[in-house]
């Protein structure tokens, strides 16, 4: 009976989980009946907090306020301020719209609680919240304060985190950036959204995005961290000193100065931590990149913008999309309301047909690259007037779509303008600086193809380039292991991979490119985790083409969980996600990247590919390059499916 009693905790935390998972596939009959069962077994092992976090697990799958309240009187009867503030902020949520009065009180209570717990991800939600709640009574500076301080807690926390924990970070705050920009806006000061909504897209990169030379090291963020846990040590410890003395005739604290001397040492921590910061960034100047822009960078950006270039940045906002398009000759932002559906709806058909090729008719295809080129390109049509070359930055579910294939007036955007997708801001500045491009030869190139022998195709296309590029390096099959590669890309300026990419939903990290196994690599792949290790050996090589399936694409799936009896819910979003395999050859130090979005065809990725080099050889500069053979596809009987050539899509440098 003893023995059956200790193990209720562990099997209701097991029923926790199964009833997130099943909230998250979208089973909700299912996750009621876990979650209730975990709750009732959490109560039989009289741990009453863990009781409180799966009733209000239960209370949100409905949204309904009142049970989300009774949770919450459940998790204070059990004295459990983690759970209390986490119940706070999801009752304020609830009820922000009927009550926001109310909803502020309880916002400024889970505020309260999670600063006296040092739950960081807690305080900028709560934080996020009470701005937004000031932006909606009319008090927009105090709203944009609050925003920037949510905001600002969420990058620095970013900087203590691993790359699981801040991916998973960075989409819960989307909201928040959202609302900034959204505030900005209203407030005349266009400047400062489009900066924030570039801290957005470095905020959906994984961290680590800096070029291998630049990249602090392990000692240098476990200074940070180490000081980020005694902060966090020391703001629970003033939290039970203040719990003490709100208890009248209750236990008070044996030093009368002992929340004095806590707060001064709280102080000191802070002041260490933000000169640890100072020094990180000192060393890296890079850094900021990840973390902050200025006003300043939007200016050097715009006067080094050569002529005819354009910046595009779509800003999905709850109510409304921002279209921002920054030039040579300034700022433009123009903003058009967003109804239900009008991006989701024709991602969703773009996404299944390009998925299942020949499953949706070509024609639901095209008024779905219409409806998608309606509100992105459209409503700016004259600021890109004249615009030779348009760069593109995207957030969130804009993503996974190339917008080569989105539709305007009747034609495809690839046919108008070449179209690369760029996330750093300043690599902009950087690349105004740089020298001249050398056109690239064949010496200057490392071919690898089918390396497992299952892609006849990808050899042939290696072989193809080989002919268009003379004195190319090439690896085919058996060869072409994780030890050569390492070896022959030293010095090249190119690399093509022409393999298998193979994407794991389950776990994003053991994502990976297939390439020969050898004696040291038994397993022929290189992995998610080992591409930035290939920096000291790609240290000239400024293009990496991954002729791949989904080479580029960004993908999430769920990750470990906390554990529930230690506050985790199964009601957490993912922690494991990653923004694809390109993006990690970024993080190697390659300026440029062309990888694909979907399972892209054997033949028609040949065809493709033959053209992007024919170009490059004649000197054609990466993007148009690849503008050309994407145009030479779609005038191709049998290949003008944007299918067969829009899957690719350049990221970076255009060269």
């Amino acid at each position: 009976m003893a023995r059956a009693r200790r193990d209720l905790p562990r099997q209701a935390g097991v029923l926790l989980l199964m009833g997130g998972s099943a909230t998250r596939s979208g089973d909700t009959d299912l996750a009621r009946q876990h979650l209730a069962a975990a709750r009732d077994a959490f109560i039989q092992a009289g741990q009453p907090g863990p009781a409180a976090g799966a009733a209000l697990d239960l209370a949100l799958l409905d949204g309904d306020p009142a049970a989300i309240a009774d949770a919450r009187d459940q998790a204070i009867a059990a004295g459990d301020a983690g759970r209390q503030a986490r119940a706070d902020l999801d009752l304020a949520l609830a009820v922000r719209d009927d009550d926001p009065r109310r909803a502020r009180r309880l916002a400024e209570e889970a505020l309260d609680l999670a600063s006296a717990r040092g739950d960081f991800d807690l305080q900028w939600r709560a934080e996020a919240l009470l701005g937004q709640l000031d932006v909606a009574e009319g008090r927009l500076d105090r709203g944009i304060r609050r925003l920037r301080g949510a905001i600002d807690r969420i990058e620095r926390s970013r900087l203590v985190l691993d790359p699981a924990a801040s991916a998973a970070m960075a989409r819960r705050a989307a909201p928040a950036y959202h609302a900034i920009v959204d505030a900005l806006l209203a407030s005349g000061d266009p400047q400062q959204a489009f900066l924030y909504a570039w801290r957005l897209q470095l905020a959906e990169l994984p961290p680590g995005g800096l070029p291998v030379e630049d990249r602090p090291d392990g000692a240098a963020f476990g200074e940070l961290q180490r000081l980020a846990a005694r902060e966090a040590a020391l703001r629970r410890a003033l939290g039970v000193a203040r719990a003490r003395d709100a208890v009248p005739g209750g236990p008070r604290p044996t030093d009368p100065e002992h929340a004095t001397a806590l707060r001064a040492r709280l102080a000191e921590l802070e002041v260490a931590f933000s000169r640890a910061v100072d020094r990180l960034r000192a060393a890296h100047p890079d850094l900021d990149a990840l973390t902050a822009l200025r006003p300043e960078d939007l200016e050097a950006v715009r006067r080094d913008l050569p002529d005819g270039v354009a910046v595009l940045q779509p800003v999905l906002l709850p109510e409304r999309i921002a279209l921002m398009v920054v030039r040579r000759d300034g700022l433009h932002v123009v903003t058009v309301p967003r109804p239900a559906g009008a991006i989701e709806d024709p991602l969703r058909v773009i996404g299944t047909a390009m998925r299942l090729p020949g499953i949706i008719d070509p024609a639901r295809v095209q008024a779905a690259a219409d409806a998608l080129g309606a509100v992105l390109i459209a409503p700016v049509r004259d600021h890109l007037a004249g615009t030779d070359l348009l760069l593109v930055a995207r957030t969130g579910p804009l993503r996974a779509v190339p917008f080569a294939m989105l539709r305007d007036r009747g034609r495809w955007l690839v046919q108008d303008h070449p179209v690369v997708s760029v996330t750093d801001l300043r690599s902009l500045v950087r690349r105004s600086k740089a020298p001249a491009r050398p056109v690239l030869t064949g010496t200057d190139l490392l071919l690898v193809g089918n390396p497992d022998g299952s892609l006849p195709g990808a050899e042939a296309e290696v072989r193809h380039i080989a002919d268009l590029m003379p004195g190319a390096t090439v690896v085919i099959g058996a060869a072409a292991t994780e030890q050569s590669l390492r070896r022959l890309a030293v010095g090249k300026q190119a690399l093509h991979l022409a393999t298998h990419g193979l994407l794991d939903p389950d776990r994003p990290t053991a994502s990976h490119l297939v390439l020969a196994p050898s004696a040291e690599d038994p397993d022929g792949s290189l992995s998610y985790g080992e591409i930035p290790g290939l920096g000291p050996y790609l240290d000239r090589t400024r293009l990496v083409v991954l002729s791949a399936c989904e080479s580029a694409l960004p993908i999430e799936a769920p990750g470990d969980r906390p554990d529930p009896a230690d506050g985790g819910s199964g009601q957490d979003p993912p922690l494991a996600s990653i923004a694809g395999l390109a993006a990690q050859f970024r993080r190697a130090g390659v300026d440029s990247i062309v990888g694909s979005l979907w399972k892209v065809d054997d033949a028609g990725t040949g065809l493709l590919m033959g053209e992007l080099y024919r170009q490059l050889a004649s000197g054609a500069d990466l993007a148009h390059a690849m503008q050309r053979a994407q145009l030479s596809m779609l005038a191709e009987e049998g290949w003008s499916d944007p299918f067969y050539w829009a899957g690719f899509e350049v990221f970076g440098d255009w060269w």
